[in-house]
């Protein structure tokens, strides 16, 4: 600090020699317009509160800017999944007078998510499960910036509120059904993409419900869906080809599972007579469906409203839950054997 004039103010490069880092080093702190190391950043922080420095006016003004927008980062919005999600994100943001921006980040390498939404075209952050990566997520804790997870809990080492459905209790539940009413014993799960958070706890509900049954888990009978209908219809058409017999399918959303529907049409296999099916979310056609799919309802367009509100509270300065875990219930219908 001896080292600069009472005269003048500290300047960029000021801080940029007492953190001993690059000016554009400095320059992406202020701005984040790149993901930081935590230890730099820890240190340019620090300089710029010793030196007092104050960016100039044009940047204090975009600094002190306020968007009037939401961010949402997502993988892809082309599944019928997203379309509640969005409905209800697009709701609760024009209702408190915010627009939304989305970004979608499937076919990028990863730490692009936030160069795209950041500070400087946005006020909050809402992220989709598998989004950002941990240091994306890191980086976006360390400078305050207002964010919410959806569809994953936070990692253990960044505090940001999450909002999640009871996946777990909705998977057990529904093979319970499976198991307790219509008999079945041999339960095919078609699991969604892998270390997602939603399939991963479905999963071990379907564990859960086997091990309470007195059932044995059974390898032969997990194969993949990925959320996908052509990579469920393939894992039912190989199950079927290696002669594993099953007389249920309990697919991680319903999209797989009008993809286990129609390989099993195309072998010759009847649901319900034959196999049970079931799905998870209740999309908007899962009830006109023939015939009509059982499935668990997730209350998906009630996660986004939430995620937005709480996200606007975060915004504001204000305390939020961290963890908020919304009930699903089961939706009886004909495929898994009910008479509706």
């Amino acid at each position: 600090m001896s080292q600069i004039s009472k005269n003048r103010n500290a300047t960029i490069n000021d801080v940029a020699r007492m953190a001993s880092v690059s000016s554009a080093t400095v320059s992406r702190v202020i701005n984040r317009t790149a993901v930081v190391n935590p230890q730099t950043l820890e240190k340019v922080q620090k300089a710029i509160v010793a030196l007092h420095y104050v960016p100039s006016s044009a940047a204090q003004s975009l600094a002190g800017k306020k968007n009037n927008t939401i961010g949402l980062i997502v993988p892809g919005i082309s599944e019928v999944f997203f379309v509640p999600l969005l409905r209800g994100i697009e709701m609760a943001a024009a209702l408190a007078g915010y627009n939304l921006l989305i970004h979608t980040t499937h076919f990028q390498h990863q730490n692009q998510g936030y160069k795209t939404l950041g500070d400087h075209n946005t006020d909050g952050l809402l992220v989709f499960s598998d989004s950002l990566n941990h240091e994306e997520l890191h980086y976006l804790t360390q400078s305050n910036f207002p964010c919410v997870l959806i569809y994953q809990n936070p990692p253990d080492d960044i505090p940001l509120p999450s909002i999640n459905i009871d996946n777990k209790n909705g998977a057990r539940q529904i093979v319970e059904h499976l198991i307790q009413v219509h008999q079945r014993r041999n339960i095919v799960f078609l699991r969604g993409p892998q270390n997602t958070h939603d399939s991963i706890q479905r999963e071990q509900g379907y564990r859960q419900a086997l091990q309470q049954n007195g059932l044995p888990y059974d390898e032969q009978l997990i194969a993949r869906g990925d959320f996908l209908f052509e990579v469920a219809a393939d894992s039912i058409r190989n199950l079927i080809h290696k002669g594993i017999e099953f007389d249920a399918v309990f697919s991680a959303d319903d999209g797989s599972a009008f993809g286990a529907f129609a390989a099993l049409k195309e072998t010759g296999v009847c649901v319900p007579e034959d196999v049970s099916l079931v799905g998870f979310d209740d999309v908007y056609f899962a009830a006109h469906f023939s015939p009509p799919l059982t499935t668990v309802q997730a209350p998906t367009e009630a996660v986004g409203k939430l995620a937005v509100e709480t996200l606007i509270q975060r915004m504001n300065g204000k305390e939020v839950q961290q963890n908020i875990l919304l009930p699903t219930r089961l939706m009886l219908r004909h495929s898994c054997g009910c008479k509706q």
